[in-house]
């Protein structure tokens, strides 16, 4: 098999799947050189544990030098076309490759033109036990419906309040109004939880949901997303992955066509999509910060559309 290829990758579980999505190609086009994962990030991040649950990866570890040449090292900045291709990305800081798919994708391209080189992968199975998958149907049911609403700290960036807390709550009661009760789902990292609380000051006490932010493993939290009826929040690492693994998902997305004033980070249109082969749109949904067509309405409207 040889020694293992050390791979730099960015913090962020969908940014570790866009990664991802070209990893077993990699491995194979050196001979099976198996995968050693560094993600520049410290040894809790979601990102390292998620990687523990990608077949193709062999070992995944936080590390210091693995953010330094993602975030202050790659000149001019990751969006520099030399990222795009394995060569351009080979030998860098001390790393076999250093792989970020994220200014390929924001540039408008589609994934399987980043390191074309090797094959795309635009699904592959997660390393998820059958008792966690029974322990968290036992907790939530089956097929489950996910909200994931996180909306302080980076992930305003996107949105800069055009979406509002309220506007969880009206979708959770139209939800209930269905006969759904949701299970919000979310990180223990302070941002996910502070915007739970606001959610429930807010009008959400009156409703029906299960609410699991912060007190599931990313084991669990996967075997929700693969098991769910629909996913629906933020685009986001969950979400990402619930795309990717075929459960019905509607996304919300910074969109270069609208305009959010005040939003930090804008993103190209074609990146909603641009990781997806044409079967799993199917049940993708996207909308967009700042258009008129995003309103609690159409997010029920969309969900139950997809949802199975």
């Amino acid at each position: 098999m040889g020694e293992p290829l050390r791979v730099a990758l960015p913090p962020g579980i969908g940014d570790v799947h866009w990664t991802c999505q070209k990893l077993r190609g990699l491995s194979e086009y050196t001979f099976g050189r198996p995968i050693h994962a560094y993600v520049g990030a410290d040894p809790s991040h979601a990102s390292v544990h998620f990687l523990k649950l990608v077949p193709f990866v062999a070992q995944a570890f936080q590390d210091k030098e693995a953010l330094d040449a993602i975030v202050y090292k790659m000149p001019p900045n990751h969006r520099d076309q030399r990222w795009s291709t394995l060569e351009g990305c080979a030998n860098w800081q001390g790393f076999d490759y250093i792989l970020v798919a994220n200014g390929h994708l924001e540039r408008g391209e589609r994934i399987e033109t980043w390191l074309p080189e090797i094959p795309t992968d635009y699904t592959y199975p997660l390393l998820i036990s059958d008792e966690t998958k029974a322990q968290m149907q036992d907790l939530a049911g089956v097929r489950p419906t996910l909200v994931y609403m996180s909306g302080t700290g980076p992930n305003i960036g996107f949105h800069n309040g055009w979406w509002d807390v309220a506007d969880w709550v009206d979708v959770v009661a139209r939800l209930n109004a269905e006969g759904i009760e949701p299970v919000l789902i979310g990180a223990a990292n302070g941002h996910d939880e502070a915007y739970r609380d606001w959610f429930v000051r807010a009008g959400g006490k009156r409703l029906k949901y299960l609410d699991l932010i912060g007190q599931t493993t990313h084991e669990q939290v996967c075997a929700l997303v693969v098991d769910a009826s629909v996913w629906v929040g933020l685009n986001s690492g969950t979400g990402i992955i619930a795309a990717m693994q075929g459960t019905p998902t509607v996304m919300m997305w910074s969109d270069d066509r609208y305009e959010v004033p005040g939003a930090g980070t804008v993103l190209h249109r074609n990146l909603k999509t641009s990781w997806l082969a044409d079967e799993q749109l199917s049940t993708y949904r996207t909308l967009s910060y700042g258009s008129p067509e995003l309103t609690p309405e159409n997010t029920v409207k969309a969900m139950l559309e997809v949802r199975r």
